[in-house]
């Protein structure tokens, strides 16, 4: 009776043990995955905040050659592609801000 007494608390004993090292080896899994995240997350960022950059530029230059004097005067055609171009990129950095939004410490770092 007491050998099988033993045999149960070695066999639990082994079980806690187990499960403590799966739990811990899980535990470990999940940093990494959080810091490879993380990562991706201010890279993401970075990127967005770039490509945002870059279309306010674009649409800068798009307005900037619907009124400038120096462009010379555009045709009508000339001046809807204008508009569609300046629509598009709106709607693309729209897209970005509700979408993609980010805090401007994610992509400093």
């Amino acid at each position: 009776m007491q050998t099988s007494i033993l045999i149960l608390l070695i066999g639990s004993l082994c079980f806690v043990c187990g499960t403590l090292m799966f739990v811990l080896h899980e535990g470990r899994k999940l940093k990494r995955l959080i810091k490879v995240e993380g990562e991706k997350n201010r890279r993401f960022s970075k990127i967005l905040h770039q490509v945002d950059d870059m279309l306010a530029s674009v649409r800068w230059y798009t307005e900037m050659l619907g009124t400038s004097e120096e462009a010379g005067k555009l045709n009508i055609a000339q001046q809807q592609l204008l508009h569609n171009i300046d629509t598009s990129i709106f709607e693309a950095i729209t897209l970005l801000k509700d979408n993609f939004s980010t805090s401007s410490k994610d992509h400093k770092k």
